[in-house]
């Protein structure tokens, strides 16, 4: 499960984690920036490992694990927009790591 770490109301932070194949492609502005490192290509399967805009690189150079249609695969270097399917996220508290939402 991937994850990114966010603000909850301005109150703490909390981590927002979702599967890989809960994740598309897209054009569209809502979608969040990440730049591809890595792609596995499993046959039937594809995997974009990739960085945040922004992201601190002294915690690794993935960010983000995303499966993708592998007959049309993002090039190394590319920055694509991923979004996350609303209903397929799940939250997370930042210090217990019990799921809030």
């Amino acid at each position: 499960m991937s994850s990114i770490a966010g603000g909850a109301n301005g109150s703490g932070s909390l981590v927002l984690g979702f599967r890989p194949e809960s994740v598309e492609l897209t054009t569209e502005a809502d979608g969040v920036p990440v730049t591809v490192h890595v792609i596995e290509e499993l046959g039937s399967d594809a995997y974009l490992y990739g960085a945040l805009e922004g992201s601190d690189p002294t915690h690794g150079d993935v960010d983000v694990i995303a499966r993708v249609d592998p007959r049309n695969t993002p090039k190394l270097g590319d920055q694509v927009r991923l979004r996350i399917r609303s209903d397929e996220i799940h939250a997370f508290h930042t210090d217990s790591g019990e799921r809030i939402g």
